[in-house]
């Protein structure tokens, strides 16, 4: 048994009753959540932004640790600096004995001054 051309048209009317306004249903809710997606996705526009300026921010923190790096790499290392403390105070104490030796000349030069002075009669 065929369909006659009055069966297809009540089929088509059914269909239309039945089936389209549970599509346009489907559809409007499809729209729905297209534009809650839409939402999502500025949202995520939104965040995107702010890690771009966290990564920004986390490059001039490394071009800063950088600098500071480079400016470490140019002091001495442990060993070097107590090295050169060492020759550093091995030439302050040389230089204390110095000065002890020299005071101790010039105390004595002093005394003999004194002693020529007191001798010498032409001088007050």
């Amino acid at each position: 048994m065929s369909l006659t051309p009055t069966d297809l048209t009540k089929i088509k009317k059914l269909v239309n009753t039945i089936v389209n306004p549970r599509f346009e249903s489907i559809d409007e809710r499809f729209g729905k959540i297209d534009e809650r997606f839409g939402k999502i996705d500025e949202r995520f526009d939104g965040v995107d932004r702010r890690f771009g300026k966290i990564d920004e921010r986390f490059d001039g923190v490394d071009r800063r640790f950088e600098k500071i790096e480079e400016k470490i790499d140019g002091l001495p290392t442990r060993d070097e600096f107590l090295t050169k403390m060492d020759e550093v105070i091995t030439e302050l104490q040389a230089t204390r004995q110095e000065q002890v030796f020299i005071s101790h000349r010039t105390f004595d030069l002093e005394d003999r001054v004194s002693a020529l002075e007191k001798g010498n009669p032409k001088h007050p």
